[in-house]
């Protein structure tokens, strides 16, 4: 998936800011193409989240996904367009997720 949209992902503006139970990661862009991109890959993301976690996902994820999507088991996605891009809101309950989900939004300088 993410290889389908890696040109627009890499064009695209990406803020990620820390949430008191997750994250905000809001990928903006003033070329409607790439908002379009950014919009179908923030729903097919979550789509994918969701399906791990309720273990309907019969496809293969590199190591680094896997990794990835158990740092956030449980973890809520909720995805909201804009009309310069997509907002995606990351939360949990579990303090260990949530520190998870900080961490990421250390790494890209929130």
């Amino acid at each position: 998936m993410f290889k389908q949209y890696w040109t627009s992902l890499q064009s695209a503006d990406r803020e990620v800011v820390s949430l008191p139970d997750g994250i905000l990661v809001h990928m903006t862009s003033s070329d409607r193409s790439v908002v379009s991109d950014i919009q179908k890959y923030s729903a097919e993301k979550a789509s994918l989240m969701r399906s791990i976690a309720n273990k309907t996902f019969s496809g293969k994820l590199c190591t680094v996904c896997q990794e990835r999507t158990r740092s956030v088991q449980g973890a809520s996605f909720r995805v909201a367009n804009g009309d310069d891009g997509a907002y995606t809101i990351i939360t949990s309950g579990a303090p260990d997720t949530v520190e998870q989900l900080h961490k990421i939004a250390a790494a890209e300088g929130a």
